[in-house]
């Protein structure tokens, strides 16, 4: 059984002028009226863009001070839609069982691009990268639906054939060359999954164990090496496009 969690579409650049004032709530409330969502603010953490942050631990106040930003999100927080300084998420956590192919997801695009581009026109932004982010579940495998599973994707170590582990992940990533809208561009493609436990959470299985299951993170972005505000929200409609078709793939060749 497959089950999607999340479907987020990062966008980053400048978008450090879109604060929490009067005159931009106000927009946003009624830019965004038809999308049932409401502005609120959140606190971001604002780390100096060239440090490098190695300590363990907690963080230091005073190394990390608190911005005031805005968030837009639904009554029920299924979709929300958060102004960050340099990158812009918009996330939909999928709360319906039956979404569970391309079209559903096709929808969504055409959602989150029409999100951005209201954004875009009015504040004369553009964007240095985008970014596709999935999270999803395979549970209800039986043991010998585990054991094949996990021998698609372990390297022929004997201790670990033939069993079911206790503990297993993998991690893979490529790069893959797309045109968008005429412009050559270089995506990378991450795929990492884990064994886990999923929790069920429906009135039915009120008081069940965790199931076995597997985590399956998809992650295709354009590289970060390219630093150039180069993408409009039209740019933004083609990437989406193209990012679903490689995550179809992906998936396809998973489950």
């Amino acid at each position: 059984m497959v089950i999607h969690q999340l479907y987020k579409i990062s966008v980053f650049g400048d978008f450090s002028d879109i604060q929490p004032t009067t005159d931009n709530m106000l927009f946003l409330l009624n830019a965004y009226k038809d999308f049932e969502m409401v502005p609120s603010m959140y606190q971001e953490l604002n780390f100096p863009i060239n440090s490098v942050m190695l300590q363990i631990g907690p963080v230091p106040q005073q190394s990390a001070p608190l911005l005031q930003r805005i968030a837009l999100m639904t009554s029920n927080t299924q979709e929300r839609f958060i102004l960050g300084s340099n990158r812009i998420d918009y996330e939909i956590s999928i709360i319906d069982e039956n979404v569970n192919n391309i079209e559903h997801f096709a929808v969504y695009n055409k959602k989150i691009y029409e999100a951005f581009n209201r954004l875009f026109e009015h504040y004369k932004k553009s964007s240095s990268r985008f970014a596709l982010n999935t999270n999803s579940w395979i549970i209800d495998l039986s043991a010998n639906e585990l054991r094949e599973f996990f021998s698609r994707y372990t390297n022929p170590i004997s201790i670990y054939q033939d069993v079911i582990m206790d503990e297993w992940s993998t991690r893979l990533m490529t790069k893959q060359k797309k045109t968008i809208d005429e412009m050559d561009e270089v995506l990378n493609i991450i795929t990492g999954i884990t064994k886990g436990l999923y929790y069920k959470t429906d009135d039915a299985s009120h008081g069940m164990p965790p199931v076995d299951g597997f985590v399956i993170d998809i992650d295709i972005n354009t590289i970060a090496e390219n630093t150039a505000n180069r993408f409009s929200s039209a740019n933004l409609s083609t990437f989406l496009s193209e990012a679903l078709y490689v995550w179809n793939e992906v998936w396809g060749e998973i489950q």
